[in-house]
């Protein structure tokens, strides 16, 4: 290996940890210093936090016409798509201790009023409970709102790390498969676990 090899193999590792680190946005930082807050507040600031960036295409940020970016990807351009946005706030109330079961990443088709068109997107689901009522976090829309005050929204696929299912209305989820059917989430979900996998290594040999 040669110096110039080692020294972008340095600039590499310090990115990854910097990104890493940028991952611990205001949420964690919260949660570490100051009083305890409820779960749902937590949620409401890692939806506010991640809806200020810019909506993007893949083909102007990334020259590609599909490309699942990590969260450190989407916080460094400080723009994304639909996808990029929602599987942020997925890994952000991951870290957060938000268990996998009451989390969806959903495909769905929606009528943007700013574009005036029905178009596909993703949106996170997050509930409170097992059962209680999704709630969806949706970079259209600030608020948090519940699945039937969006009559724009029409739920198709729903997954997170664990399972791919259909989702069929008034709100029935049949399960098709593991999360390895859908390969480009499954490939950032490999891609996320090898970014943590580094800087844990990274923080272990500079404590």
């Amino acid at each position: 290996m040669t110096r110039q090899d080692i020294w972008m193999a340095m600039q590499f590792l310090v990115l990854v940890l910097a990104s890493h680190l940028a991952l611990a946005d205001e949420a964690v930082v919260d949660r570490v210093t100051r009083p305890p807050v409820s779960e749902r507040r937590q949620v409401e600031h890692v939806q506010a936090y991640y809806n200020r960036l810019r909506r993007m295409p893949d083909s102007r940020l990334w020259g590609q016409s599909d490309y699942w970016a990590t969260p450190a990807e989407l916080l460094r351009a400080g723009a994304g798509d639909c996808e990029d946005i929602a599987s942020a706030k997925y890994f952000a109330l991951r870290e957060l201790g938000v268990p996998a079961e009451r989390l969806r990443l959903v495909y769905a088709r929606v009528y943007d009023k700013s574009r005036m068109r029905i178009e596909s997107h993703m949106v996170l689901w997050y509930r409170e409970v097992a059962e209680a009522d999704w709630l969806i976090l949706d970079n259209l829309r600030d608020p948090l709102e519940k699945l039937l005050q969006r009559a724009d929204l029409l739920p198709l696929l729903a997954f997170n790390e664990d399972q791919v299912a259909r989702w069929y209305m008034p709100g029935n989820e049949r399960l098709i498969g593991e999360a390895a059917l859908l390969r480009s989430w499954d490939a950032l979900l490999a891609r996320q676990r090898a970014t943590d996998q580094v800087a844990l290594v990274i923080s272990i040999h500079t404590l």
